[in-house]
C-alpha cells in the first residue's frame, strides 16, 4: 500500500473490547494489549497498594501505641469529671 506525500501516516487505533476488574473498579481492556500481561500487570500492582497500605496501618498503629497511655488517662479523667457529684 502506497501513501500519498501529503496524507498522515496509519496509525493503529486501540480498540475497547472489554473491562478487567482491578481493585474493585472497572478498567479498560485495549488490544493489542494481551490479557495475560494485563492480569499479571493488575495483580503486580495490587500487591504493590497492599504493601504500601500494610506500612501505612503499622505506622498508625505504632503511633496509636505511643499515645494511649495519654488518650487513657484523659478520657478516665473526662469520664470522672462528668459523672462527680455536684456540690453546691
Amino acid at each position: 500500500m502506497t501513501q500519498h506525500p501529503t496524507s498522515p501516516p496509519l496509525i493503529p487505533v486501540p480498540l475497547l473490547t472489554e473491562v478487567i476488574q482491578v481493585n474493585e473498579s472497572l478498567r479498560p481492556a485495549v488490544l493489542p494489549w494481551s490479557q495475560k500481561l494485563q492480569i499479571k500487570e493488575a495483580m503486580e500492582s495490587k500487591h504493590v497498594h497492599d504493601a504500601l497500605a500494610n506500612e501505612v496501618i503499622e505506622k498508625v498503629q505504632l503511633r496509636i501505641a505511643e499515645m494511649m497511655p495519654d488518650l487513657i488517662r484523659d478520657a478516665v479523667d473526662q469520664v470522672l469529671k462528668e459523672h462527680e457529684p455536684k456540690i453546691e
